[in-house]
């Protein structure tokens, strides 16, 4: 285990409010621009500027990312539009990190496969629905046909990768409008060879009428149906653990089968999640998101903004009094007053525990 990866895990262990270690998670928002108009997506709130990641900026993080043991180059936006892209992967070529993109796979080319693949990239792509009609509803300005052929592209790299770091899963977001959708891509990963799906919830708030709260019985009907139906296809699953009062005990199947990727990805990023149970979260000593303005924000939710590095140092940031702040709070539900959906509802196979 590396040095600062284990000072890290210590120091979210003790809650240490100032860190002598740095993130060992990065999100780097390449670009804000993006070709699709989801309907679940506030992207136009939050980047309405279509800012692109300035080398400037990057040059001034890439040391800090020699510590880290993933880097997620995306936030708003659609990564494979940046023009910069391409260099900020070469550039860390020789840095340690498992890179991510999350793509919506309407973009692609034979030039971007082999980057992705050259440089052992895990490429999230995008997808709520597997029928035409209801696919081309949520991601607006979208071909289902397209994105088909796309994804039939992906997975018939991935047969033939060149490197095993080159990973495909299919990251959906899923709403109570189109849960039903869910074992339809789980047959759609099977018929293209695709082994990796994971299912999160849509964060609208919980009035929204898209909010899985409001018919719990059918969305805990169809996760469970769908673990069921990937079991059967030994696809890879993971869905909420908690949804309103329902818990989905089973709701993963990660320690079931092994993959490639598997001795890549870090187990100490997926160790400490938040957690729906006690209320508690470690990302603010686990990640640093970074936009393409220069706003550092606490996590992939982009509520806090903690300092911009424009103005600032990292350093500074990192250990500033708003993240002091947030770090010492007792119960992340509310996370500096504002409600997390990460915290009610925990998708991913390990939650953080703290030694009491």
């Amino acid at each position: 285990m590396a040095s600062n990866t284990q000072l890290n895990i210590k120091e979210i262990q003790e809650k240490k409010p100032i860190l002598k270690s740095y993130p060992i998670k990065w999100f780097i928002e390449t670009t804000q621009k993006c070709n699709l108009d989801c309907v679940m997506c506030d992207r136009k709130y939050y980047s309405s500027e279509n800012k692109e990641f300035p080398i400037k900026l990057f040059n001034k993080i890439k040391p800090f990312l020699k510590k880290a043991e993933e880097v997620d180059f995306y936030y708003f936006g659609e990564p494979l539009l940046s023009k910069n892209l391409a260099k900020f992967l070469n550039d860390t070529k020789k840095y340690s990190f498992l890179p991510k993109i999350f793509t919506n796979g309407t973009i692609l080319s034979d030039k971007i496969l082999d980057l992705l693949d050259k440089r052992g990239v895990f490429v999230n792509i995008s997808l709520e629905a597997a029928t035409p009609k209801m696919y081309e509803a949520i991601r607006r300005g979208a071909s289902f046909e397209q994105f088909k052929n796309n994804l039939k592209k992906y997975a018939e790299r991935y047969k033939h990768r060149k490197n095993d770091r080159f990973h495909i899963r299919l990251s959906c977001t899923i709403a109570i409008n189109w849960v039903s959708e869910i074992l339809k891509i789980i047959e759609l990963a099977y018929e293209l060879g695709i082994r990796d799906v994971f299912f999160g919830a849509v964060n609208l708030g919980d009035k929204s009428r898209m909010h899985l709260t409001y018919n719990i019985e059918k969305a805990v009907y169809y996760f469970k149906e769908g673990k069921k139906l990937a079991d059967k296809y030994k696809i890879r699953f993971s869905c909420p653990k908690k949804i309103g009062y329902a818990i989905i005990k089973n709701n993963n199947n990660w320690k079931d089968f092994k993959l490639p990727i598997d001795k890549y990805s870090s187990k100490y990023v997926e160790d400490f999640n938040p957690n729906p149970f006690t209320n508690d979260c470690a990302y603010s000593w686990l990640q640093a998101i970074i936009r393409a303005n220069g706003d550092v924000c606490s996590c992939c939710q982009g509520r806090h903004v903690m300092g911009n590095l424009f103005e600032s140092s990292f350093d500074k940031v990192w250990n500033g009094k708003k993240y002091q702040k947030m770090r010492a709070q007792d119960n992340f539900r509310y996370c500096m007053g504002e409600k997390c959906n990460m915290v009610c509802f925990s998708i991913w196979a390990n939650q953080v525990w703290r030694e009491k």
